[in-house]
């Protein structure tokens, strides 16, 4: 709880939070921050760094735009940086994304399947240049039909136990190249922290890996539907996530449950498999101008092809408090969730 107090506290140094009359000049006019960064996952331990944004609309009508980089070192001597671009422009006709990083990352594999058990834990530790970028144009209301593009150059320098056989495809690395598309429902009323509307997703791509080792091709099918829902002062965020990895995925992208966005309380990646279907929901509930509590659950599981029952799904539970910063409605976020384990989490933005 210290560290994200912590956090809180450094923000409010560098951000404005004197009241705004939000006039068309002042919703466009762009503000450049700088945040010292303390905060935890499973996956990271504790993490220390910075981040700098530049926020700014094109119209007093369009949504934030958003120019983020942020350089982290963690505890569990992890490197993170990364650029990840978020443009709405010219009234939200056009929505343009992205994202290139460098990670310096040790990891743990619990195997594949949907019921491993916790005592096959390997760690390894691998080095990720990545890079996406995605372009979506309106098609009529909150329509939105893209393309999207990956890169991924992987580097497994250390691993163990059934990774170091190299029976596991991507075990040794991996050189992946991925496109499709992409159609978007989003009538969100604001992209940060929505208040109500929905959004609705459907990602179709198709990946190569060019590794001599594993040259395979496969795909991935991504259905993200999230309702935002009023309730009394708050707000009832629901989240049905179903993915789907036909053909010969490597390791790393088959579907995971785990992390800070797929059912907190569970390590990244503790069961993976081909496919997966998880159900989340979340209530927010603001008790001042800046602060918010929530309490939220879930529940999913992973499965190989043909082997979907509807049983041994795991649950997952918590709360949690966010603090806003700036004059958008962007978040702080303190978690303390339970699923495979209690587990913290400090960082910025919403799950879902």
């Amino acid at each position: 709880m210290r560290f994200f107090l912590l956090t809180v506290l450094a923000t409010m140094l560098f951000l404005p939070t004197q009241a705004q009359s939000l006039t068309d000049d002042s919703l466009r006019r762009g503000r450049l921050f700088f945040l010292p960064v303390i905060y935890y996952t499973p996956e990271t331990g504790l993490g220390f760094g910075a981040r700098t944004a530049y926020t700014f609309r094109d119209r007093a009508e369009s949504r934030p735009s958003n120019l983020p980089a942020t350089l982290i070192y963690t505890t569990e001597k992890q490197l993170i940086t990364g650029f990840a671009p978020d443009l709405w422009l010219r009234g939200n006709a056009h929505h343009v994304y992205g994202q290139i990083g460098y990670l310096d990352y040790p990891f743990k594999f619990y195997g594949i399947g949907n019921s491993t058990p916790e005592s096959i834990e390997e760690p390894y530790t691998t080095r990720i240049f990545d890079v996406y970028a995605g372009y979506e144009r309106r098609i009529v209301r909150a329509l939105y039909a893209g393309v999207r593009l990956e890169a991924r150059e992987e580097n497994i320098v250390e691993r163990t136990g059934l990774l170091a056989t190299g029976q596991i495809p991507g075990s040794a690395g991996q050189s992946v190249a991925g496109a499709g598309l992409t159609l978007t429902n989003d009538s969100r009323d604001d992209v940060f922290f929505p208040g109500k509307g929905f959004y609705n997703q459907l990602q179709v791509l198709t990946y190569r890996n060019r590794r001599s080792d594993f040259n395979g091709t496969f795909q991935k099918i991504r259905l993200d539907l999230r309702r935002y829902q009023p309730i009394g002062r708050g707000v009832l965020a629901l989240n049905t996530l179903l993915i789907l990895t036909p053909g010969d995925p490597t390791f790393q992208y088959l579907a995971l449950i785990g992390g800070e966005k797929i059912m907190r309380g569970y390590f990244a990646g503790r069961y993976r498999d081909r496919n997966l279907l998880v159900f989340q929901g979340e209530y927010r509930f603001p008790i001042s101008k800046r602060f918010k509590v929530v309490a939220f659950a879930s529940t999913g599981r992973v499965w190989s092809d043909g082997n979907f029952e509807l049983k041994d799904f795991h649950p997952a539970g918590g709360a949690g408090l966010r603090y806003r910063v700036g004059r958008e409605k962007l978040h702080l976020r303190f978690d303390l969730a339970y699923g495979q384990a209690l587990y913290p989490y400090f960082g910025f933005t919403e799950a879902f």
